[in-house]
């Protein structure tokens, strides 16, 4: 029998998740440490993986946090749709604003929808994630992810993403 995980304090939670945020939008997955996480959160490393045991744990939680704030953020707008079609909308507009709107959530979606193919268990995941926005929004899975991934990668070849720095 696995020995349960104490959960952080709230605030030091916060901390930690948001340096998670941070670091990802910054670096992105592969180039990001739990060392860089603990040092941006100002939290040692013990805590880090004390609390969230991995660093692909972390960043789900993290990720599952903010994708849930981005619910809360469309919920307005998806209620007043009465169609599926109507709430893929929203959510599209809202995809395809990204670049602009929040490139640092932008490049972590991106980001961590391709190393996806590598990590099998942020795939599930991820899968998870979508496929409890497709029941919120009503339609199926497949044509959501479609939807989402061709929406965040196309911003990338679109030019609506924001300029690199320096250039």
């Amino acid at each position: 029998m696995t020995k349960p995980v104490a959960a952080p304090r709230p605030t030091q939670a916060a901390a930690i998740l948001q340096a998670t945020l941070s670091c990802l939008s910054d670096r992105g997955y592969a180039r990001v440490s739990m060392r860089d996480i603990a040092r941006e959160a100002g939290v040692a490393l013990s805590q880090l993986t004390y609390h969230f045991r991995s660093k692909e744990r972390l960043v789900l939680e993290a990720l599952a946090l903010r994708l849930q704030d981005i619910l809360q953020e469309l919920e307005p707008s998806l209620s007043t749709e009465k169609t599926p079609e109507g709430r893929l909308r929203v959510l599209g507009d809202y995809l395809a604003s990204l670049p602009r709107k929040d490139p640092a959530l932008w490049r972590l979606l991106l980001d961590l929808a391709a190393q996806s193919a590598w990590l099998p268990s942020l795939r599930r995941h991820l899968l998870d994630l979508v496929d409890r926005l497709s029941r919120r929004i009503g339609c199926d899975t497949d044509r959501l992810v479609s939807l989402m991934f061709g929406l965040l990668g196309g911003g990338l070849l679109s030019g609506r993403h924001p300029q690199e720095p320096g250039r």
